[in-house]
């Protein structure tokens, strides 16, 4: 296989070293994954405000279930 670089000079790759580069790559790609975070367990300010309000309502028993909430909406 042969490619051109930036010197427009020809280079010989072989497949062995195109493969060292791919697991180089897969093994780059594996530790960013590794410390990735998921954006969904981030919570905004307001989601922090809403989850205390809702505690705070099961505290005072003022929560009610799904169900109820359906009956109350006539779903």
């Amino acid at each position: 296989m042969k490619y051109r670089d930036k010197e427009k000079k020809m280079e010989t790759v072989t497949l062995n070293t195109i493969n060292e580069n791919l697991k180089c790559v897969r093994k780059e790609i594996a530790e960013i994954r590794e410390h990735m975070v998921d954006i969904d367990s981030i919570l905004t300010k307001d989601d922090l405000a809403a989850l205390q309000e809702g505690r705070n309502e099961l505290k005072e028993n003022k929560a009610i279930t799904l169900e109820e909430f359906e009956r109350q909406l006539n779903v």
